[in-house]
């Protein structure tokens, strides 16, 4: 810490950070201890060992009271993001006109909401966000996951 400015040094595989300069922005995200990511100012990137590590060094001005007190702290650089809504694998379905999409609760019904999946991992996929068509999966909705023969307008109890 260093006035109202703090700084992070880490040590990481020179191909993670080769793509950054002095005076960049890089978005990190914090393990524990700190709330949310931060947008932090890489201040230098040393030259890559013969095991291809390196020393990178990023200042912030923010967080201070999260921080201050922290000496040894797991990061991660988020180099790339994608916004989406978390859906269970399992409550994902296809409806009678082969739209993928899930059942929510409306009201005391079961509805169905397409739903296009941006991203695919073991358990879950990434949908994407859809504010302005009411056919698609909003943020917010109930997801109906594990209830079987579902349809659209079938009476659920919503609990």
């Amino acid at each position: 810490v260093n006035g109202i400015k703090w700084y992070y040094a880490a040590v990481m595989d020179y191909n993670e950070v080769s793509g950054f300069r002095s005076g960049d922005t890089a978005q990190m995200r914090f393990l524990n201890g700190c709330g949310g990511d931060l947008k932090m100012t890489v201040e230098r990137i040393d030259e890559p060992d013969k095991n291809g590590k390196c020393v990178i060094v990023l200042s912030c001005s923010s967080a201070m009271a999260d921080t201050i007190g922290l000496r040894f702290q797991t990061a991660e650089i988020i180099n790339d993001t994608i916004q989406g809504i978390r859906v269970p694998k399992s409550a994902m379905r296809v409806d009678e006109n082969g739209r993928s999409g899930v059942y929510c609760v409306n009201g005391t019904t079961a509805a169905f909401r397409a739903a296009d999946v941006i991203y695919d991992l073991e358990d879950y996929v990434l949908v994407a966000v859809n504010t302005d068509d009411t056919e698609h999966l909003r943020v917010g909705e109930k997801i109906i996951v594990g209830e079987k023969d579902l349809f659209e307008g079938k009476v659920v109890v919503n609990d």
